[in-house]
């Protein structure tokens, strides 16, 4: 087992607080599904065709046995023994499903009709939230709260494309150098990340 502990630098964020020190290999029975999902989340950058294959792996059930259980795994969203989803087991797997729902809405505001943006936008302000809970990057709480804001004012002039199009491309960035990062620091998911460092170079997020 090897201890990981931040590196002096401010940007390096912790990926799971609760494992810093007893970060354990991932199980060898989940290797081949998360090689797999680390392979749609690279392709997914390019190709919306990936996303499907990414949605269908993601949500692919697996069953924790208790003689295999780790330090390093995380317990179910229910609080039990068993997860049915490797997103449940592992912070990494959780970071790539938010980072995957963000993507897919933002790639969805470009085509929906006025009416809808709130939906996707609301999507957007969820997963966000919840990717600061698993990697917690003061940029994601800064930007949830200021979409939390304009969802709240509920008029389509609030989220209108002219308005927010800035946003929207510094967001899909923003989600892509999070999931190269995530990629790199865990080798395509065949090593764990008690730590990710992010660095967004000369980007002012729209806030």
């Amino acid at each position: 087992m090897t201890s990981l502990s931040p590196p002096p630098n401010a940007g390096a964020m912790p990926l799971h607080s609760s494992s810093i020190n007893a970060v354990e290999d991932f199980r060898p029975n989940d290797r081949l599904l998360l090689s797999f999902i680390a392979l749609s989340a690279a392709q997914s950058t390019i190709a919306r065709s990936a996303e499907v294959v990414l949605d269908a792996v993601l949500m692919l059930p697996t069953t924790l046995s208790s003689s295999s259980s780790s330090a390093s795994v995380a317990p179910s969203v229910h609080g039990g023994n068993t997860a049915d989803r490797l997103s449940d087991l592992y912070p990494e797997v959780r970071v790539l499903l938010h980072l995957h729902y963000v993507r897919c809405a933002l790639r969805d505001l470009q085509e929906c009709p006025t009416h809808a943006r709130h939906t996707f936008f609301s999507i957007i302000q969820e997963h966000l939230t919840a990717l600061a809970l698993v990697l917690p990057e003061p940029l994601f709480t800064a930007i949830a709260a200021v979409l939390q804001r304009f969802l709240a004012m509920n008029t389509d002039e609030a989220l209108a494309k002219d308005r927010l199009h800035v946003l929207e491309v510094q967001l899909m960035h923003i989600v892509e150098v999070t999931q190269a990062e995530l990629l790199r620091a865990t080798k395509h998911l065949s090593v764990r990340a008690g730590v990710v460092t992010l660095r967004f170079h000369h980007d002012i997020p729209y806030l």
